[in-house]
C-alpha cells in the first residue's frame, strides 16, 4: 500500500521519539555503539555432519543476505538504537506502520501483507504487565516517576518524594516481532524480535534445537512461516503466565489477612484495615492490567487465525496439512490464553470478596462505636431525669417569684408569692403548647414530601 507508506525520516523520527513504555537499556546502547545486532542463521544443507544448525553472530543489518532463515534479536527501539533499527527495517521490508505505531504506544495489533510475488511481511507490538515476585522490594512512587522522566528524556521531576506504594510495580515490558518472506524460491523467513521478554527467547531457543538443514522443522517453517509467530505468542503466554501465578501469591496473603480481621476479638485496628484496603485496591489494579494483556493476546490470536485462514491456498497437500496444523496450534493457543482470563476473572472476584468482608468489617466496627455511644448518651440522659424535678423547683423557689421572710413575733420564716408567678404561667403555657404545634406540622410536612417523591419514583 504504497498511500500509506512514511518516507525514512518519518520512520527514523517514530522510532527516535520517546514512547511510554520504553526507555534506554543496555542492549539499545551496545546496538548504537557498534551497529549491530544479533542475528541467528541456520547453517546451509552443506554444512559437515555434527557442525552446529545454528550460527550466531552480530552484523549490520546492510550485511544481511537473502536466502537462509534468521531469528534477529534487537532492542526495542529508541533514540539510541534508532538509526540502526531503521536500517533493518528498510532492509527486510518491513512497512513503515510498525514504526509509526511505536510513539503511539499502539499495543496488540497486528498487521500482515501478502504480495503478489509470494513475499510475506507480518508485525504486531505486545504489552504486559510486570507483577513483582513476593518478598520483593516495594517500589516507590517517587522511583517510578523518575523512571518515567528518565524514559522522556529529562523532562522536570516533582520536587517532593511521594510515599510508598505497598506491593508495586509500575513496570511494563513491551516487544514488537516482524516477520519477513522474501519471494522466490528458497522462501526463507526471518523473524525480528524487539524487546522479546525471556520466556519468547527460550521458546525460540528450543525452536533452533529441533530446527536444523532438512529436518521436518525446516520444512514446515518454510511452507507456514506464519508459525514463527505462533512460537512468539506460545512464549508470551509462559511470560504472562508467570505473572498471572505471582499476582496469584501476591492476593492470598491479604486474603487471609482479612479472613483473620474478621475472626480476631476485639475488632481489627484501623491501620490495618487501611492497608488491606489499600493493597486490595492495588491488586485488582494490576488484575485489570493483566486482564487486558490477555484479552489483547486473545484479539491477536483471533487476527492472526483470520490471516492464516484467508491465505492462497496452494496445490501442494503437504502445504495444506502444515496449514491444517497451524489452524490447530493457534486454536489451542486461544484456549491457554481462555484460561488465563478464567483465572483472572477468579481471581477478581476473590478481591471483590476480600474488599466486601474488609467492607463490612468497617461497618460492624463503626457501629459498635455508635452502640457505645448510645450507651454514654442514655447514663447521661438518666442522670439528667434524675435530677432534673430538683433543678426545676431550686430554679423557681430561687428566683424573684418567691420572698421569704424572717418574723421575729413568731420566730418562722413567712413566704410569699409575687404576682410574677401568675404571668409565668400565663406565658409559658402558651408558648409550650405553641411550640408542641409547630414540631408535630413540621414532622407532618416533611412525611407528606417523603411520600409524594416516592409516589413520582414509582410512576
Amino acid at each position: 500500500m504504497s498511500w500509506s507508506a512514511l518516507p525514512d525520516s518519518h520512520v527514523y523520527d517514530a522510532l527516535e521519539q520517546p514512547s511510554h513504555f520504553s526507555g534506554p537499556s543496555e542492549d539499545s546502547k551496545r546496538v548504537a555503539t557498534f551497529g549491530t545486532v544479533d542475528v541467528w542463521e541456520l547453517s546451509p544443507s552443506s554444512v559437515p555432519e555434527g557442525a552446529a544448525s545454528w550460527t550466531r553472530r552480530a552484523c549490520h543489518p546492510d550485511d544481511l543476505e537473502p536466502g537462509t532463515t534468521r531469528i534477529i534479536l534487537a532492542p526495542y527501539p529508541n533514540n539510541e538504537s534508532a538509526k540502526v533499527l531503521c536500517a533493518l527495517l528498510k532492509k527486510l521490508g518491513i512497512p513503515s506502520e510498525f514504526a509509526a505505531e511505536r510513539p503511539c504506544s499502539v499495543t496488540h495489533s497486528i498487521g500482515s501483507r501478502e504480495g503478489q510475488d509470494g513475499s510475506i511481511t507480518a508485525w504486531f507490538h505486545t504489552l504486559s504487565k510486570n507483577v513483582q515476585k513476593q518478598g520483593d522490594k516495594t517500589t516507590t512512587v517517587q522511583n517510578l516517576v523518575t523512571r518515567a522522566n528518565d524514559q522522556s528524556h529529562g523532562r522536570r521531576r516533582p520536587r517532593n518524594p511521594s510515599p510508598a506504594v505497598p506491593g508495586t510495580d509500575e513496570t511494563w515490558t513491551r516487544a514488537g516481532y516482524c516477520l519477513s518472506v522474501p519471494s522466490g524460491s528458497s522462501r526463507c523467513p526471518t523473524l525480528v524480535c524487539f524487546g522479546a521478554p525471556p520466556n519468547v527467547v527460550e521458546r525460540l531457543d528450543i525452536f533452533r534445537e529441533t530446527c536444523y538443514p532438512g529436518s521436518r522443522v525446516e520444512a514446515e517453517i518454510k511452507a507456514e512461516p506464519y508459525a514463527l509467530l505462533d512460537l512468539v505468542i506460545y512464549g508470551s503466554f509462559g511470560y504472562i503466565d508467570e505473572r498471572v501465578w505471582r499476582m496469584c501469591d501476591r492476593v492470598y496473603p491479604i486474603e487471609k489477612r482479612v479472613l483473620l480481621d474478621a475472626c480476631r476479638v476485639p475488632s481489627p485496628a484501623a491501620t490495618s484495615q487501611r492497608n488491606n484496603f489499600a493493597l486490595l485496591h492495588n491488586c485488582s489494579k494490576q488484575i485489570t492490567h493483566l486482564r487486558e494483556t490477555v484479552d489483547g493476546f486473545l484479539l491477536l490470536l483471533n487476527d492472526l487465525t483470520e490471516i492464516v485462514r484467508t491465505r492462497r491456498d496452494t496445490a501442494d497437500n503437504n502445504n495444506s496439512e502444515v496449514h491444517k496444523m497451524l489452524l490447530d496450534s493457534l486454536r489451542h493457543r486461544r484456549s491457554l490464553f481462555n484460561n488465563l482470563r478464567l483465572r483472572l476473572t477468579s481471581l477478581q472476584r476473590r478481591v471483590d470478596n476480600s474488599v466486601g468482608l474488609e467492607f463490612n468489617l468497617v461497618t460492624l466496627q463503626d457501629s459498635a462505636t455508635m452502640r457505645r455511644d448510645a450507651s454514654s448518651m442514655k447514663i447521661i440522659a438518666a442522670i439528667t431525669m434524675v435530677f432534673l424535678p430538683t433543678t426545676a423547683v431550686a430554679s423557681i423557689v430561687g428566683s424573684q417569684m418567691f420572698t421569704a421572710s424572717f418574723s421575729e413575733g413568731v420566730g418562722e420564716w413567712e413566704v410569699e408569692v409575687t404576682p410574677l408567678f401568675g404571668v409565668l404561667w400565663a406565658v409559658a403555657g402558651p408558648l409550650t403548647v405553641l411550640v408542641i404545634a409547630l414540631s408535630a406540622g413540621w414532622n407532618a410536612l416533611v412525611e407528606r414530601r417523603s411520600r409524594r417523591r416516592l409516589t413520582t419514583a414509582d410512576s
